[in-house]
């Protein structure tokens, strides 16, 4: 009886951790490149502290910073914000906060362009990670991108 037991109880385990592992697998990031370990790392830790989960795996993707600079231009071309900057340009300006020589939109495109290390974009559900970017900046960008993507 003990020896069927003890077998019984390790085929329920063997059961156990080939289900789970099967289970871990399906959750397991769909992706190519730099940044999949990341992903893999960080998606279920981002999932147990917000208690929610992706609902499909996180999309990761490269852009060069012209890429980068065409998704800002995008961005700021939409009416919504063409209205906004140009309320807070002129806010800001009466407030004696900028120069009155400053173009806000400009400058906003130019500090973009150069801070923007990666970004989650929910149009496409992908989150992009500028092409050289340092890695240890990148993975910090990263998990808190894909926080945008839950």
């Amino acid at each position: 009886m003990t020896g069927s037991l003890a077998r019984t109880r390790f085929a329920i385990c063997v059961a156990a951790v080939v289900l789970g592992a099967s289970a871990c697998r399906s959750r397991a990031p769909d992706c190519e490149g730099a940044y999949c370990a990341e992903v893999a790392r960080v998606a279920p830790l981002i999932e147990k502290s917000t208690g929610l989960e992706f609902k499909q795996p996180p999309k990761v993707e490269e852009r060069s910073r012209s890429q980068v600079r065409d998704f800002i231009l995008a961005e700021l071309r939409d009416p919504r914000v063409v209205r906004e900057l140009a309320g807070m340009e002129t806010a800001y300006k009466r407030l004696g906060l900028l120069p009155d020589t400053l173009q806000l939109r400009e400058f906003l495109v130019t500090l973009l362009e150069e801070q923007i290390v990666g970004y989650y974009d929910p149009a496409t559900k992908v989150l992009y990670v500028v092409e050289g970017a340092q890695r240890e900046i990148a993975n910090i960008t990263l998990t808190h991108e894909l926080v945008h993507a839950l």
